[in-house]
Order: C-alpha cells, then sequence, then structure tokens
C-alpha cells in the first residue's frame, strides 16, 4: 500500500518526555513538523483505502441482490477490512525504528540542541540527514507491510464468499454489468499517474515514493520500456530542484554499479545500470566505465559484451565504430528476420495499428546505425544493401533522414548526396522536407505508456 501506511502508524504517537533517547527524536519529529506532514498523507492515504474497498465492494454487490441483513454484514465486512489496516505497530517500534535509521547519526547532545535550534546550522545538518534516512524508513515499513496487507485482503475477500454463500443471493450478470478486475498493468498505471499528480501538485516527497515503488513493481511487466526510459527521465527532472530525487535515482544505480564491478550483475543489471547512469550522468558514463573495467583486465568477457550491446547507440554516437562492427553485423540478422516476418505484425483494431508504427520506428532508427556502423568501417557493399532494405520496406521522409543523418555522421559524404538525390526525386515536397529536417521532436510523454 505506499507510504500512507507508514504514516498511518506515526500518528499514534503519545505525549513525549525528554527522558530517553527515543522521546528526543519523538521531540525532534514534532519540532520538525514531521507529524503535520504526515496527517497530510494519512488523509490521502485513507481515501485511496476506502476507495479500492468501495471498489472491490460494490464489484461484490453487482452479482448480488442481498436481503437487508446480508447487505449489512458486507458492508460491515468492509468496515472490518479497513480498520484492519490499522496499525500493526506500536508508537515505540516505530521510533526505535527511526532511531535505527536517524538517530544513529547524532548524538545525544546534538538531538537536544536540534530540538532548541532547529533554524540554526545544526537544523540543517538535520534536515540533509532526513533526506538521506527517509527513504530507508519509509523502505522498512513497506516491506514490513506487505505480508500484512496480502493477509488482510485474503481475509476479506474470503469473509465476502463466506457471506455471499449463506445469502445465496447471486443473480445472472448482464455483459453490461461487466467490471474488470483490475490487473497488475492498471495498478502500476494507477500509481505511475498519481506520481505525476503529486509531482505536478507540488509534493514532491510522495511523488518520489510513488516513482520508487513503480520502478521496482514493474520489473518484467509490460511496463518495462517506461520503468528504464520515462520513469528515470521524470525522477531525474524533478531532482533539478529537489536533490532527493536524484540521491534516490543515484542509489539504485550505485547497487547495480556495485554488482558490475564485483563481476556478478546480470543483463537486466547491466541493463538498469545503463539507463540510470544515462540519465544521471550522461551517455559518457558507460562508456568511460566499460573502458576502465576493460582495462583492469580482470571482468568477464560476457559483461563487457553485454555492456556494448546495450550501450551500443551511446558508442556509436561516439565514433566507437571498430568496436560494433561485429555486433553489427549481429544486429542486421535479427533485423532482416523482423522485416521478413513484417506481414505477421499486421491488424484491424487502432492499438495494432499503433504497435506496428511503433516497431517500425524502431527498425528505422536501429537499420540505420547498422548503415552508419557498416559505412564508417568500409562495408559499403552491405551498407548500401541495407538502405535498400530499408526503403524497400517504407519510403518516406523520416526514413530517408535516418539514412542520410547516418551516412553524414559516418563522414561519407557521397552515400549521404546520393540518398538525398534520390529522396528529390521520389517524395512529395513536404516528405522532402522531413527528409532534410527531419520531424520535429515531441516532448517527453506523461501519459498512461507501456512498454516502450
Amino acid at each position: 500500500m505506499k507510504l500512507w501506511l507508514i504514516t498511518i502508524l506515526l500518528l499514534t504517537t503519545t505525549a513525549i518526555s525528554a527522558g530517553n533517547r527515543e522521546d528526543k527524536i519523538k521531540s525532534l519529529m514534532e519540532a520538525q513538523g514531521l507529524l503535520a506532514t504526515f496527517q497530510q498523507q494519512l488523509d490521502m492515504g485513507r481515501a485511496q483505502g476506502r476507495a479500492q474497498g468501495q471498489i472491490i465492494l460494490a464489484e461484490v454487490l453487482r452479482n448480488l441482490s442481498p436481503p437487508p441483513k446480508y447487505q449489512k454484514q458486507l458492508e460491515e465486512a468492509f468496515n472490518n477490512y479497513i480498520d484492519a489496516l490499522a496499525s500493526p505497530w506500536s508508537a515505540d517500534e516505530l521510533v526505535a525504528v527511526w532511531a535505527q535509521y536517524f538517530g544513529a547519526k547524532f548524538t545525544d547532545p546534538e538531538l537536544d540542541k536540534l530540538i532548541q535550534f532547529y533554524s540554526s546550522e545544526l537544523g540543517q545538518k538535520e534536515v540533509a540527514a532526513t533526506r538521506e534516512s527517509l527513504i530507508q524508513f519509509s523502505t522498512h515499513f513497506a516491506e514490513a507491510a506487505k505480508p500484512i496487507i496480502e493477509t488482510t485482503f485474503q481475509d476479506f475477500t474470503a469473509e465476502l464468499q463466506s457471506i455471499a454463500k449463506a445469502c445465496n443471493c447471486t443473480r445472472k450478470r448482464d455483459k453490461s454489468d461487466a467490471v474488470p478486475v483490475p490487473t497488475k498493468e492498471d495498478q502500476l498505471g494507477a500509481l505511475l499517474d498519481e506520481a505525476r499528480k503529486l509531482r505536478d501538485n507540488g509534493n514532491l516527497e510522495q511523488a518520489l515514493s510513488n516513482y520508487l515503488q513503480f520502478f521496482e513493481q514493474s520489473y518484467g511487466t509490460s511496463y518495462t520500456g517506461v520503468r528504464l526510459s520515462y520513469v528515470p527521465a521524470e525522477i531525474a527532472a524533478m531532482g533539478e530542484t529537489y536533490p532527493p530525487a536524484l540521491d534516490a535515482l543515484r542509489e539504485l544505480r550505485d547497487v547495480r554499479e556495485q554488482r558490475l564491478l564485483n563481476n556478478k550483475p546480470t543483463r537486466d543489471d547491466i541493463h538498469e545500470w545503463s539507463s540510470l547512469s544515462e540519465y544521471l550522468e550522461g551517455p559518457e558514463y558507460a562508456i568511460n566505465e566499460y573502458d576502465l573495467l576493460r582495462r583492469k583486465g580482470n571482468t568477464d568477457p560476457v559483461i563487457l559484451a553485454n555492456i556494448l550491446e546495450l550501450n551500443w547507440g551511446n558508442f556509436i554516437s561516439a565514433g566507437r565504430y571498430k568496436e560494433m562492427e561485429s555486433l553489427a553485423f549481429d544486429k542486421l540478422s535479427t533485423l532482416d528476420q523482423t522485416v521478413a516476418d513484417w506481414d505477421s505484425y499486421a491488424g484491424d483494431s487502432a492499438s495494432d495499428a499503433d504497435i506496428r508504427k511503433a516497431m517500425f520506428d524502431y527498425l528505422v532508427g536501429e537499420y540505420a546505425r547498422v548503415y552508419q556502423v557498416l559505412l564508417a568501417t568500409d562495408n559499403i557493399e552491405k551498407a548500401n544493401s541495407v538502405s535498400q532494405t530499408l526503403l524497400s520496406l517504407n519510403k518516406d521522409g523520416a526514413t530517408y533522414h535516418a539514412l542520410i543523418d547516418a551516412a553524414k555522421a559516418a563522414g561519407n559524404n557521397d552515400a549521404a548526396s546520393l540518398l538525398l538525390s534520390q529522396a528529390r526525386t521520389e517524395l512529395s515536397p513536404q516528405e522532402y522536407s522531413i527528409a532534410t529536417e527531419g520531424k520535429p521532436k515531441q516532448s517527453l510523454c506523461t501519459g498512461s505508456e507501456t512498454n516502450l
């Protein structure tokens, strides 16, 4: 359930005394105004939890026509479900965990000074420590809450089923009544939408929490592309005004980098490391790390090959053509097979057409990179075959533009001129303009994207 489950617990704190270390941390939390912030999150969380329960209850009632007695039992089961999500931890347990992540960074005298002089220079140190500790604190209780939430939900649904069975009031369901059960993708989409709304409304702390939850939960789903493109890009953009966002992104990257340096990464680790690094430091970071690993001489060759493959566009942009030559031929074989099977990607629906267009845009980009490498490594005959294959698939301004740009980047102006001449005779004035200038760049998408 999001960070709100954690904040529910924080409001159970009672009157405080300044006796021991945990009491001091309680006092400091009040001095910081953290409880007021948590109250706002709590209100939001309660509303979200109640709304989710009401959706489930409404779905059950769509299948039933219960008499008042059983309808009351169903509503009571719903209320019990909401109540069961109340704090499973005591205030002392919460403060002990907060002390573990936050309090350990300060001595007892420093805690006293923070409480008394929160606006002082020492208070600024506290702010920095809070940014670092809050992610650890949130993660602790989010993980601890998972089995509780799952068990509670199972108990809730089992109770609803028991009441429905006793009621024996199932009615035939009309197709028009059908309410689709939210899938994991639906939940992920809602989580991402909420993150963006929170970001746009200035609630950057909660927005970051939602983004990080989406990143962890979307692994292996249809949102894989979004997870490694839009999400880190949006977190990095948020980090321009909210430094904890960059800190969180860097922490994700550094975990994967450590596995890389220890020679124990999976391919997914390398993929995620590459993507996160690019949004943090730019495309040159992965290239520099690759060179460093290669100079060390003890890195698994498979790891180096994966870095090359997963960052091959960046290596090409950096002019590392010789290292890309073998990979370009491997890529070409896969691309040619995709073209051979192209008709199988046809469909009747609008979504099929969108998928087909996205696949073609991908083909154009990849073929253009292969074309660039082959030209730069003097595989001229094979490069010409690549351009002909791509243009046979679709002769439009965007395809010509990709090939022309690739030829220029490879330093082969003759090939670029020949393509430009072909485009002039074969394309309409509007498409020719695209061939020479390219399409206007689209802004970063912020809708409900899936696997891109």
